[in-house]
């Protein structure tokens, strides 16, 4: 493992901008809206050591790794409700590989690097493969995702501090209805870290904000989340 590092970081959730200047406008727009929610927390953050650990966010030897949601009203310790349907669990072998669930038949597609750039997904109802395709940054983290769904493709972009961990992602959309588009955004406050400064607990807040125009917003809707995570290391 390489030399740990200690890091005094501020966790900001900040807004990122889509891909046109539509998507610009309305993200820029988000951001001075969206209230300040800092957490001041010391970190002691390990290099990664595997491109699949990085995938999931996972400093250290991690070997399991499960990840609960729940869903919860603005004051975060108020009404709170379990998604258990939601709820992932991920295993590594001892050189970090990722390992999937074999009841799924699941076609992984590689770089150079050993990082994931697609997965394939089998629909045993439609009898197709539904596929993710992945794209990096320099710092080999997960800069895009693409969604080929049975109906419609899906770009997800993330933003990073400068610790390597996500503040906020991004996905526009066509909209619902009457709305022409949709901006899906998410912006994460971590709350709760392990001994090795994986975090372990964060909120999670989800705006959407409707348009008929891509520019005016007719239409605002927020939900706001928890996630935890338990993880263990060889």
């Amino acid at each position: 493992m390489k030399k740990e590092i200690l890091i005094l970081a501020t966790v900001v959730l900040c807004a990122c901008g889509g891909s046109n200047t539509n998507q610009e406008q309305r993200s820029d727009t988000l951001s001075k809206e969206l209230p300040e929610d800092t957490v001041v927390v010391e970190k002691k953050l390990p290099s990664f050591t595997s491109p699949d650990r990085q995938f999931m966010d996972v400093r250290g030897n991690v070997s399991k790794l499960s990840v609960q949601t729940t869903n919860c009203d603005s004051t975060w310790n108020g009404k709170l409700e379990h998604v258990e349907w939601m709820d992932k669990t991920y295993t590594f072998d001892q050189k970090g590989v990722l390992t999937f669930d074999t009841k799924e038949k699941i076609r992984l597609s590689r770089n150079d690097n050993g990082q994931i750039t697609k997965k394939e997904v089998y629909v045993e109802d439609f009898g197709i493969y539904i596929s993710e395709g992945y794209v990096y940054n320099e710092q080999g983290m997960l800069d895009s995702l693409i969604s080929n769904g049975l109906e419609c493709q899906k770009k997800k972009s993330f933003t990073y501090d400068n610790d390597l961990e996500c503040v906020s992602t991004v996905e526009p959309s066509m909209g619902e209805g009457e709305y022409l588009y949709t901006d899906v955004m998410e912006y994460f406050n971590i709350v709760e870290r392990d001994s090795l400064g994986n975090w372990t607990k964060r909120r999670v807040t989800t705006v959407n904000k409707y348009s008929q125009d891509g520019k005016n917003i007719e239409k605002e809707e927020r939900e706001y989340r928890i996630e935890t995570r338990e993880i263990s290391y060889y």
